[in-house]
């Protein structure tokens, strides 16, 4: 899969799986978004990780990983109880997954604390896998 049919395929995934769109914003990448204030937010970032050859030979097969990375943020001294519900969320939309042919693993969720701008950050990382030059 090329990095585009990777980002279609995660994006069509979390479109069709996430039942709370209008309880809070999503900021996807290189998009016009000002963050709420006094609200949650989240954005949602696919990381290419690296390629590795696993057939050899006129039409190989190369395996393509990453991670994504979906960060949450509250206004500070709110609370957890939002965060953590939204990354339960997160977490069951994408928990072995397949995406398309896009393959997740098990998700992670780390509590970040406030950051520099301001708000308490928490971030849910799901590892995912999938095949380079595979006939679909």
């Amino acid at each position: 899969m090329t990095p585009e049919e990777i980002r279609i395929a995660v994006f069509t995934h979390m479109d069709a799986n996430w039942g709370t769109a209008d309880i809070i914003e999503i900021d996807y990448p290189n998009t016009d978004f000002n963050a709420p204030k006094d609200d949650l937010w989240m954005n949602i970032n696919i990381l290419m990780g690296d390629s590795f050859v696993k057939e050899v030979g006129e039409r190989g097969i190369g395996l393509r990983v990453g991670t994504l990375m979906v960060n949450i943020f509250a206004p500070p001294n709110t609370g957890t109880k939002k965060t953590n519900y939204f990354a339960n969320v997160i977490e069951t939309i994408f928990a072995r997954a397949d995406a398309d042919d896009v393959n997740f693993d098990e998700p992670s969720t780390n509590y970040l604390g406030v950051d520099d701008s301001g708000y308490y950050h928490t971030v849910v990382s799901i590892p995912f896998n999938c095949w380079i030059g595979e006939d679909r």
